[in-house]
């Protein structure tokens, strides 16, 4: 049986990309007439952290759930055919007229989208710990 620095150092690095999978936006795809669909990507360890940190209410010093759904699929969502990040492209922004990603998010989900593909990158993620748990981690 090899040892795990061996099992690594003949692994293929490749082999190690970010799980992802594409998911369909129904009432989007009804409202334009084709198949309106997203690539999902997991998002590292060092990524998630960040983005629970921008996410910590300085006051309460809980994580602001709402803003954190946002962050994660600004990060996360990509462009189908050339994994782009879906909700920060210019063009997007520019033509619903809308300054940013969230904005973007804002006009074209509703809530229960939202929460949906939040839940699909968080699963990819594997994010396992439970928000009161990292609530409590930065509040020590």
């Amino acid at each position: 049986m090899a040892n795990a620095i061996d099992l690594l150092l003949n692994a293929n690095v490749e082999d190690f990309e970010r799980p992802s999978k594409i998911v369909e936006i129904p009432r989007l795809s009804k409202i334009l007439g084709d198949k309106f669909e997203l690539k999902l990507k997991a998002l590292s360890i060092n990524k998630i952290n960040k983005l629970r940190m921008e996410c910590v209410n300085q006051t309460t010093k809980e994580v602001d759930i709402p803003k954190l759904q946002m962050k994660m699929l600004t990060e996360g969502a990509l462009d189908t055919e050339n994994e782009t990040y879906f909700f920060k492209n210019k063009n997007i922004q520019k033509a619903y007229k809308v300054p940013n990603a969230e904005e973007l998010i804002n006009k074209i989900l509703v809530m229960g989208e939202v929460d949906f593909l939040y839940d699909e990158i968080d699963s990819l993620s594997d994010l396992s710990e439970d928000i009161e748990e990292i609530e409590e981690e930065v509040k020590n």
